[in-house]
C-alpha cells in the first residue's frame, strides 16, 4: 500500500491533559453525541482533543486504537497498551530526531521493521525522507495506515517478514533502518539481524531497541504482559505458564538474548555500533545498581507467591522456581564481584552489571562498515 498525499498537520497547544488514558477516552466518549454513545461507543469513540495532541495522533487512528482495544478496557495491562499504541508517533519522532543527528534525513531511504502503528515511518516522511514500513501483521498495517493517512505522510507500507531474505532484498537498500521492540518476536534472530545489514547501504544506521530479558525489572513484569518471571523461561515452559495464568490472548515472544550474542551477530555481519554500545544506560551507575539490588527482594517475594498459586502447575512452578533461584544467585553474585575486589573477568564492571540486569530495554545505534 502506498499513500503519497502531501504531509499537512497542525494542532493547537496548551490543553490540559488527562491522568489516564482510560479516563481521557470516558471523557471523550461523554462529550460525543448521545446517539454515537447508545450505538457503538467504543467503535465511534470521538476522540479527546488533548490526547490527541498529546500524542500527535490523528482522529480516525485515535478512533480505530480506542475500539480495538476496548475490549482490554479490565486489564491490568491496558493502559500500557493503549499508551504504546497511541504513543507511536511520539516515539518515532524521537528516534528520527536522534538519527538525524549522525547523518542528515532528508532524502534518504529509511526502512521502519516491524512498523506496527507507523510512528517511525510518519516520522522519516516528514523529516523528507523516503520511508518505507513494513510487518506481517495485516492488522497492524491497517492501524498505520489510518497513522500515515492522518498525518498526510508520504509512506509506503508493506506486508514482509523481515526473515524472508527475499522479500528483504526486493526492498533494496537504505540509508537509515529501525527494528524496535521485534528482535524478541521473531523466529530466527540471526537471519533477520543478517537481513537488516544486508539492507544497509555502507555507513548506514541502524536502529535497534530490544528488551533486556534479565532486567530485574522485566522479571518482576514483563512489558508485554505484566507476566512474573516469564522472561527467564524457556520458551516451553513459557507457553505453558501463559495459558496457565491467561497473560493475554496469545504468546509472541520466541526468546530474550544477551546483550553480547546480539552485539556478535552484529559485528559478523558488519555492523558495530556507534560510540557506546548502549546508548540509554544511566548516568548514575551507582544508583542504577542499587535500584536492581532493591528489587531482589520483591522477586522472592513474587516467587513465594508463585509457589502456593493454585493457578500454576507442578511443571510450571518448578520451572519459575529453578529459573528465579538461578537468577537471583547470579545477580548476588554479580553484585559481590562489582563492589569487592573480586573481579574475575574483565567484564566485572558496575558498567556491565547495569547494561545486564539494570537497563530494561537496549536501545543501539550501529553502522555498516562496509
Amino acid at each position: 500500500m502506498a499513500i503519497t498525499t502531501p504531509m499537512i498537520w497542525r494542532g493547537r497547544r496548551g490543553m490540559p491533559l488527562r491522568e489516564s488514558l482510560a479516563d481521557a477516552l470516558d471523557e471523550g466518549l461523554r462529550r460525543s453525541p448521545f446517539w454515537l454513545r447508545r450505538t457503538a461507543p467504543a467503535a465511534r469513540f470521538v476522540g479527546d482533543l488533548a490526547l490527541r495532541e498529546r500524542y500527535l495522533t490523528g482522529r480516525r487512528f485515535t478512533n480505530a486504537i480506542a475500539a480495538w482495544m476496548a475490549p482490554n478496557r479490565g486489564h491490568a495491562m491496558y493502559d500500557t497498551w493503549l499508551g504504546y499504541a497511541l504513543s507511536t508517533n511520539v516515539r518515532g519522532a524521537e528516534v528520527v530526531r536522534r538519527l538525524g543527528a549522525h547523518k542528515p534525513l532528508a532524502g534518504a531511504r529509511a526502512l521502519d521493521v516491524g512498523c506496527a502503528y507507523g510512528g517511525s515511518s510518519v516520522a522519516f516522511a516528514e523529516a523528507g525522507g523516503e520511508a518505507v514500513g513494513i510487518d506481517v501483521d495485516p492488522n497492524l498495517l491497517g492501524f498505520a495506515a489510518l497513522n500515515v493517512a492522518d498525518k498526510r505522510a508520504r509512506v509506503t507500507l508493506a506486508n514482509v517478514d523481515v526473515t524472508d531474505g527475499h522479500r528483504m532484498r526486493e526492498l533494496g537498500r537504505f540509508d537509515f533502518i529501525t527494528c524496535s521492540d521485534v528482535i524478541e518476536h521473531v523466529r530466527d534472530v540471526p537471519a533477520t539481524l543478517a537481513n537488516l545489514a544486508a539492507a544497509l547501504n555502507p555507513g548506514g544506521l541502524l536502529h535497534l531497541q530490544i528488551p533486556n530479558g534479565r532486567a530485574a525489572a522485566l522479571v518482576l513484569a514483563d512489558g508485554h504482559f505484566g507476566a512474573f518471571a516469564i522472561t527467564l523461561l524457556e520458551r516451553d515452559d513459557a507457553l505453558r505458564y501463559f495459558a496457565e495464568k491467561r497473560f493475554g490472548a496469545a504468546y509472541d515472544v520466541f526468546s530474550y538474548l544477551t546483550l553480547e550474542r546480539y552485539l556478535e551477530m552484529l559485528a559478523r555481519d558488519g555492523v558495530r555500533p556507534v560510540g557506546d554500545a548502549v546508548q540509554n544506560a544511566p548516568v548514575d551507575g551507582e544508583a542504577a545498581i542499587a535500584r536492581v539490588a532493591g528489587m531482589l527482594g520483591d522477586i522472592e517475594q513474587r516467587i513465594e507467591h508463585a509457589s502456593i498459586d493454585p493457578g500454576i502447575s507442578p511443571a510450571t512452578r518448578a520451572a519459575l522456581q529453578r529459573a528465579v533461584r538461578d537468577y537471583l544467585c547470579e545477580v548476588r553474585a554479580a553484585l559481590v564481584r562489582v563492589h569487592g575486589a573480586d573481579r574475575r573477568a574483565p567484564n566485572d564492571t558496575p558498567r556491565t552489571f547495569v547494561q545486564t540486569y539494570g537497563i530494561d530495554c537496549w536501545d543501539l545505534i550501529a553502522f555498516k562498515t562496509d
